[in-house]
């Protein structure tokens, strides 16, 4: 598989070091065709990676696997994974192997996900709407733990909201019934209660500020 020359230049722009991949692997079953799926790929300064046996990070290689040797012990072994692609689409290296070394991020399927939660697809690599989750994944943790608390309680305003008018409406429909106990004030003995309801509707950010208030000191 072969992604589009314009994505890779995209992921280019979006960070100086990352590259499409394709990372291969055995065929679940004897028809499939290209087994694998595209994957990121960023490269560490070899100063950030460290040395191969003793790496900086936790992430694998791109060239390298961690085989646990008896006792628990890692040990590094070559793989060839699959090619990287440079910041055009092409196969050729765009970088000096000398200073940077390609180190695997994560792939591109269902093992991992959009933000709204939808698994990332070989689609959203050809139609570059994985782009904007690369996006979502270089914005620090502590701002996007804050970001989705916000999109959470954004939607719980909505669900308040319509469960709200559904029950307003109910009542309501039960008060204008002829055989109804008790019908609806007149306007103006209820202006000034229905102008404070209208005042409180206002009031954005409550359910926000109470995900996100602890939020600054937890995550020091």
């Amino acid at each position: 598989m072969h992604p589009p020359g314009w994505i890779c230049s995209a992921l280019h722009r979006i960070h100086p070091q990352l590259r499409m991949a394709w990372a291969g692997r055995e065929r679940r079953y004897p028809e499939e065709l290209n087994p694998g799926s595209f994957a990121v790929v960023q490269l560490y300064h070899r100063r950030d990676f460290g040395h191969p046996d003793k790496p900086h990070t936790f992430r694998e290689g791109w060239e390298l696997t961690v085989i646990p040797k008896p006792y628990g012990d890692p040990e590094f072994e070559p793989i060839y994974r699959g090619p990287i692609f440079n910041r055009w689409g092409g196969t050729a290296r765009d970088y000096d192997p000398l200073f940077r070394i390609p180190v695997f991020v994560a792939t591109l399927d269902e093992n991992y996900s959009h933000k709204d939660g939808t698994p990332i697809s070989i689609a959203d690599v050809y139609n570059g709407s994985f782009l904007e989750t690369i996006r979502w994944w270089l914005v620090p943790i502590k701002r996007r733990i804050i970001e989705m608390n916000r999109d959470q309680a954004k939607e719980l305003n909505r669900e308040a909201d319509d469960i709200g008018r559904e029950a307003g409406d109910f009542l309501w429909s039960r008060a204008m019934r002829p055989d109804a106990e008790y019908n609806p004030a007149p306007w103006k003995h209820a202006k000034k209660e229905l102008r404070s309801l209208e005042k409180l509707d206002q009031r954005t950010d409550e359910l926000s500020d109470y995900y996100n208030q602890n939020i600054e000191g937890s995550l020091k």
